[in-house]
């Protein structure tokens, strides 16, 4: 959980400094007493005393905020840092995440983003076998052809490091997949997300049916309507007497 990703990050080979903005609702989380006993934290009603470990400054913000979107775009116009990373709390990043996606950035200055690849924590049934085979086989699948062809590829809600600049102009819908939605916006404004895939971050999968069929249903819900509020405008954008944009 929390735990395991704060110290995936605490442990990134990155020499310079990163700050982790842990995003709560309020102090009232079930992750607060493990961050408290594991980070020697002191919780109280305002904010809490940042932790440093190494060149890793852990923040811990209570936005009073519920989705995941609210929680973003009340905290992202602040940031003064060049580069911003998203990831979801079931996440455990490899150690040369931020490192390699920098790196992307800076060879490349015309890009906006760098997606890492998305890999299972747990394959230990059928039902996290089948989730992990749509959801990281088929997502690095479409990755590899993206990067063949030299398109851009998709950010997927999180494992993706942007430039700061870039999030501050694109704030996130409200949206059931935010993460399309933006994808979408960045493609038609010729905003290009790299892919990362040697290095990227490892999660937590659909544990039985019913939760895969919950989480495939609301995905397919906030897709279709993403698709659909995108369409005149990507039917706007095919071949004419101008250029043209590869979906």
């Amino acid at each position: 959980g929390l735990i395991n990703c704060l110290e995936s990050l605490v442990h990134q080979k990155y020499a310079g400094p990163i700050t982790v903005k842990v995003l709560l609702k309020d102090f009232q989380d079930t992750a607060v007493p493990l961050l408290e006993k594991k980070f020697d934290l002191a919780f109280g009603q305002g904010a809490v005393r940042p932790k440093i470990v190494g060149n890793v400054t852990i923040e811990i913000l209570a936005t009073g905020q519920g989705p995941k979107r609210d929680r973003l775009n009340q905290v992202i116009p602040s940031l003064t840092s060049v580069y911003t990373a998203i990831l979801d709390a079931d996440h455990v990043a490899d150690t040369g995440w931020i490192r390699g996606s920098v790196a992307k950035l800076e060879q490349d200055q015309t890009a906006h983003a760098v997606q890492a690849i998305r890999r299972p924590l747990s394959l230990s049934n059928l039902f996290q076998m089948w989730d992990s085979a749509q959801n990281h086989i088929g997502n690095e699948l479409l990755n590899k052809l993206y990067r063949i062809f030299g398109q851009s590829t998709f950010f997927t809600g999180t494992s993706c490091l942007f430039r700061t600049a870039t999030l501050k102009t694109h704030p996130f819908s409200d949206c059931i997949t935010e993460d399309t939605d933006l994808s979408y916006d960045m493609v038609l404004r010729r905003e290009r997300i790299l892919h990362l895939a040697d290095q990227g971050t490892r999660e937590e999968v659909a544990p039985d049916f019913f939760s895969y069929i919950a989480r495939r249903r609301r995905w397919s819900n906030g897709h279709n309507r993403t698709f659909f509020g995108h369409l005149w405008r990507i039917v706007a954008s095919c071949p004419g007497f101008g250029t043209r944009i590869k979906l």
